[in-house]
């Protein structure tokens, strides 16, 4: 688990400097810690549901793998997080760029963002779960910069 987040943690490369401002990043990490706390992560589950994962990732759809893409053409510093923790509900693609919009705008309106709930109504928290550890561990290697 600890080389993943090792690996998280690099920023791929090619990227010399944050898209993200220092606010943003700040912003982001809060809202990330606050959603890890509602959700009680357990650490000793991520080794299982990183395996889980890992089978799902040989059968990516068209999709998802489009979603990724264009994600990774506005937010590159996203792209491993992408690769290894984007995943699909009935609603649409899940990706760091779409869980950090999600968090601003549930901020902003003051109740969960439809990503929670359909997450939730998916039997998907788990996949949720990863990646928001995985942009966290990212946008924590960023503030570094």
């Amino acid at each position: 688990m600890q080389s993943v987040l090792d690996r998280l943690s690099e920023l791929p490369s090619g990227i010399e400097k944050s898209l993200f401002s220092k606010e943003e990043v700040k912003f982001y990490k809060q809202q990330l810690e606050n959603l890890k706390e509602r959700l009680n992560v357990k650490e000793s589950e991520n080794a299982r549901l990183i395996g889980r994962l890992e089978k799902e990732r040989k059968n990516i759809s068209p999709l998802l793998k489009k979603m990724i893409e264009r994600e990774n053409e506005s937010f590159p510093e996203l792209a491993d997080v992408n690769r290894l923790y984007a995943f699909e509900t009935s609603f649409s693609a899940i990706t760091a760029g779409y869980l950090l919009h999600g968090l601003r705008k549930e901020y902003m309106k003051g109740r969960p963002h439809q990503i929670a709930i359909v997450c939730e109504m998916d039997n998907k928290t788990d996949e949720l779960v990863l990646l928001m550890g995985a942009t966290l561990e990212r946008l924590k290697a960023i503030n570094k910069l």
